[in-house]
């Protein structure tokens, strides 16, 4: 709801008027709660875990449409790379300034240091406004040159090929497989460490080691990966890497559940993020680029949440929350162990759904290349094979 009442409006101003706006807004929001936090609400704890999940959404759409407007396509290839590069460095840094520093500033008090990095992020805005002012004028005059074709395009044209909803399947099983694994971790991690600013050093120090681990894959592995392996060995790394943590929170070979369920959560901003997500981008490449242009926004504009939403009533049903809030008597009472039985047939799903998508990828680039409609200068990345 939040992302479709916001792109009624975005386009009102000019996109870097529009940023800094929205920017403002979410900084003042988050003033806000800093200060509710302290009446120790139940309520309140609940709103803002709610507004973080809302907030990481929305600020990564927010930064993306800004970047592709200012950046020709060119550009973008070269740039973007060393942009998300700084992505896993922040995990690094802010990984050990929390794990650090934790104790000295306070869990509530970290809030300041979102604030502090949204500042930054207006002022970056204001900045680039005026560098790109022509980028920006030309961008907010126009349409999108695929948008009348992308309106012509209904969902059902788009997904009518077997690629596509693979693609989009494959996708929603990783939502669906990331939120489980997520619950496992936060209530694990809750059970095994009682001492607030303990828990929160644990969480900095985990970002910053997969930090440290992702930047090394993103520039040292992920190309040479794609090239001698392909896409399959690629995509099937991540939930074969999940799958391994998940076993061992339930085989009794002397791992702590801590331990187990932090490989498999460790496994998403190490692999997720950087071979998985490069190879997925991949995958969308033999489609034109008016049907690739509405396939990736109902993906990220609805299918991951419906697939996030569907997760979280598929936790709350087995865990016994749906039968609390209902009061009738359905559902089971797993815990967070016990969780890891069905999280690993959603991962043996998810691994035979990218066997199939692999070899509907094959036909369709097969197709595509015979047709002679294969637009490398439509890929938002450097293609070197």
């Amino acid at each position: 709801l939040v992302m479709f009442s916001y792109t009624r409006v975005e386009r009102k101003l000019r996109r870097d008027r529009t940023n800094l706006l929205t920017l403002s807004i979410l900084i003042a929001v988050f003033f806000l709660f800093r200060t509710a936090l302290n009446y120790q609400s139940y309520t309140i704890y609940w709103a803002f875990y709610v507004w973080v999940e809302l907030f990481g959404a929305f600020i990564i759409l927010q930064f993306w449409t800004f970047t592709n407007e200012i950046f020709h396509a060119r550009q973008a290839k070269r740039v973007f790379a060393v942009i998300g590069g700084g992505g896993m460095l922040s995990n690094i840094v802010f990984g050990r300034l929390v794990s650090g520093y934790v104790n000295e500033i306070g869990t509530e008090n970290l809030i300041y240091v979102i604030i502090a990095c949204l500042s930054v992020c207006a002022l970056s805005v204001n900045s680039l406004g005026r560098q790109a002012r022509a980028e920006l004028e030309d961008a907010h005059q126009r349409h999108p040159a695929t948008s009348r074709k992308s309106r012509m395009v209904g969902p059902q044209k788009a997904f009518s090929t077997r690629h596509v909803q693979f693609i989009a399947l494959a996708i929603m099983l990783t939502y669906v497989v990331n939120t489980l694994v997520d619950y496992q971790f936060k209530v694990i991690v809750g059970d095994s460490i009682s001492e607030l600013n303990g828990r929160t050093q644990f969480f900095g120090s985990f970002y910053f080691y997969t930090g440290i681990l992702g930047s090394l894959i993103q520039f040292g592995v992920t190309s040479r990966l794609l090239e001698r392996f392909g896409v399959l060995p690629a995509l099937m790394l991540l939930p074969c890497s999940m799958m391994f943590g998940s076993l061992m929170l339930v085989l009794p070979i002397g791992v702590s559940a801590l331990w187990a369920v932090t490989f498999a959560k460790g496994s998403e901003p190490v692999l997720r993020y950087t071979i998985t997500e490069s190879t997925m981008q991949l995958l969308y490449l033999p489609l034109p680029a008016h049907i690739r242009g509405r396939v990736k926004a109902t993906i990220d504009g609805l299918l991951k949440y419906v697939a996030q939403g569907f997760a979280g009533l598929l936790l709350s049903f087995l865990v016994g929350t749906l039968s609390h809030h209902t009061g009738l008597n359905i559902g089971f009472d797993l815990n967070p162990q016990q969780l890891s039985f069905i999280v690993c047939v959603a991962l043996l799903t998810w691994m035979f759904v990218l066997f199939r998508l692999r070899g509907e990828y094959i036909k369709s680039l097969m197709k595509t290349l015979q047709k002679r409609r294969l637009n490398f200068r439509d890929a938002s990345f450097q293609i070197t094979d």
